[in-house]
């Protein structure tokens, strides 16, 4: 067990590279990296009792090999993906307990034939970027048979550009996502939202509740 004595501030990335328990002590790791923290190769790391601010993309970075990571009561912000598990991380588990997590996809997985349990945490997606396509959970496409489930989980959405954020998105076809009815979604906006798409000519209203767009063509000129 690694255990941190004071606040740690970081320019370049954090690598674990060896199985470790690190408690963070309540202490906190104030990144200016693209990665706060890459856990990289097939290792067994528990990570608890720590405060990341990362100003880069990624808070906790699984890459490289099919680790067994624990996530035990941190507190983790990145600008993008909170925590990520990578392609290359094929095969990894990663359990999310008693944590509030902060990014964009703040739960972003690319690892293939992998499991994420998310337990008693906060997920919150903050979207200020003009962008579609966020989700607080994110499975993308490369992350076939992957399963991810959250429990008694309290999902927050908000952000200047959030109308289409949605609590979860799966991009493959053999992945599954499961929230537990014992989670609360809470989203800062109408539940039903107008929207233009210019690329398409159209205007549309999204409904929060079902995750559709129901198209309008725009009239005149």
């Amino acid at each position: 067990t690694v255990t941190l004595v004071k606040d740690l501030t970081y320019k370049d990335i954090l690598v674990i590279d060896r199985s470790i328990i690190l408690d963070g002590n309540n202490k906190t790791l104030t990144s200016t990296a693209g990665r706060a923290i890459n856990v990289s190769g097939t290792l067994t790391v528990t990570i608890k009792n720590l405060i990341i601010n990362c100003s880069g993309e990624r808070g906790i970075n699984l890459i490289g090999g099919p680790s067994i990571v624990t996530i035990e009561k941190c507190n983790i912000k990145a600008a993008n993906y909170a925590v990520n598990l990578a392609n290359s991380a094929s095969g990894a588990e990663a359990t999310i307990k008693e944590c509030e997590i902060t990014g964009c996809n703040s739960v972003n997985v690319g690892a293939a034939n992998s499991k994420v349990i998310i337990q008693d945490s906060v997920i919150n997606s903050i979207d200020n970027v003009t962008y579609e396509g966020y989700a607080a959970i994110a499975l993308n496409k490369d992350g076939a048979n992957t399963e991810i489930t959250a429990t008694n989980t309290e999902i927050n959405i908000s952000g200047s550009s959030c109308a289409d954020t949605v609590k979860a998105r799966n991009d493959t076809e053999t992945g599954k996502i499961s929230i537990g009815s014992d989670s609360d979604i809470k989203i800062d906006t109408e539940e039903k939202t107008v929207r233009f798409d210019l690329k398409a000519n159209k205007v549309f209203v999204f409904d929060r509740e079902t995750e559709e767009r129901i198209y309008f063509d725009l009239k005149g000129e």
